[in-house]
């Protein structure tokens, strides 16, 4: 799975299909980033991090993921296959 990209105003469409890609095609690792604000890139002042909650489906799975590193920058979760 590419890497998820999450901008202001982006089309609703890509919320659906990072979901859709998710669900049919779950990657065994996922990495959270912690401190990445950029805002003049996003147009939202929040971490990587803050911005799952506008992901309920990837924020749930998480929930259920084991943490294999955590960082000040980042969290690696291996998820169950």
């Amino acid at each position: 799975m590419a890497t998820a990209l999450l901008a202001r105003g982006h089309p609703s469409a890509y919320d659906r299909e990072l979901a859709r890609e998710f669900s049919e095609h779950p990657p065994r690792f996922v990495v959270l980033y912690r401190r990445d604000r950029v805002p003049a890139v996003t147009g939202y002042d929040a971490s990587s991090q803050e911005l799952l909650a506008l992901q309920p489906a990837l924020e749930e799975r998480l929930r259920s993921a084991r943490p294999v590193l955590v960082l000040d920058t980042l969290l690696l979760f291996e998820l169950a296959l």
